[in-house]
C-alpha cells in the first residue's frame, strides 16, 4: 500500500499532468519566444502523449516496470530542471533569445517521458504488488487517492507558481521527480514476469 499510494503521489506531484493542462500558461509564463496558440498546445499535448503511451506498450514488458519508472522519473527531474533554469535566467533578466527553443524542447521532454513512465506505470504496479484479497478496497483507495492528489495539483500548484514563480514551482516538481527516483530505485520491487508470490517472497527479503 505505501509503494502505490507513493507511487500515485508521483503520478500526480511530478508536474506532468500539470504541465498538459497549462500548456499556454506555462510556455506565456517562461517567457519563451515561442507563441504557441491554445489549439495547438492541446494537439502537440494529445500526440506526444500517444506516441509517449505507444513506446511505453513496447517497452515495459522489455525491459520492466522498475527500469521504465527510473528512466522517466530521473528524465523528469533533468527536463524540470532545466526549464527552471531557463525561467530563473528570464527573471534575472538575462538574454536567453538563443535559446528561445528550450521551452518547448524541455515541455516536450517533459510529457513524452512522463506519459512513457510515471504517467502510466503506477496504475501496472497497482495492479501486480496488491494482493488479492484486498485488491477491491486497495484500487478503490489509490485511485481516489489518485484523484485527490489530482485535484490539489490542478487547483493550487496554479496559485503556487504566482507565488513561487514558475522556476520555482518546475524546481518543486523536479524535487518531487527526484524523491520518486530514490523510492523507486530504493523500495520499489521489480514484478515484471513474476508471480504475486514471487512478489511477496521479495518484499519480505
Amino acid at each position: 500500500m505505501l509503494i502505490c499510494v507513493t507511487l500515485m503521489a508521483l503520478n500526480q506531484f511530478c508536474g506532468c499532468f500539470y504541465m498538459m493542462n497549462y500548456a499556454q500558461s506555462v510556455f506565456a509564463e517562461s517567457g519563451s519566444v515561442l507563441s504557441v496558440p491554445a489549439s495547438l498546445s492541446v494537439i502537440v499535448v494529445g500526440l506526444i502523449q500517444l506516441i509517449g503511451c505507444y513506446v511505453c506498450t513496447l517497452l515495459v514488458d522489455r525491459i520492466g516496470r522498475k527500469i521504465l519508472l527510473l528512466i522517466s522519473s530521473v528524465g523528469l527531474t533533468l527536463g524540470q530542471s532545466v526549464f527552471a533554469s531557463y525561467c530563473y535566467g528570464q527573471q534575472l533578466g538575462y538574454d536567453l533569445t538563443a535559446f528561445g527553443w528550450l521551452p518547448l524542447v524541455c515541455f516536450s521532454v517533459i510529457v513524452f517521458i512522463g506519459t512513457v513512465g510515471v504517467g502510466t506505470m503506477p496504475f501496472v504496479v497497482l495492479a501486480e504488488i496488491i494482493p488479492q484479497k484486498i485488491k477491491g478496497f486497495a484500487t478503490t483507495f489509490c485511485m481516489a487517492l489518485n484523484w485527490a492528489f489530482a485535484f490539489v495539483a490542478l487547483k493550487y500548484f496554479s496559485t503556487l507558481s504566482v507565488v513561487l514563480g514558475m522556476h520555482g514551482i518546475l524546481m518543486f516538481f523536479a524535487i518531487c521527480s527526484l524523491i520518486g527516483t530514490l523510492f523507486v530505485l530504493l523500495c520499489m520491487p521489480e514484478t515484471k514476469g513474476k508471480s504475486f508470490q514471487e512478489i511477496q517472497y521479495m518484499m519480505e527479503k
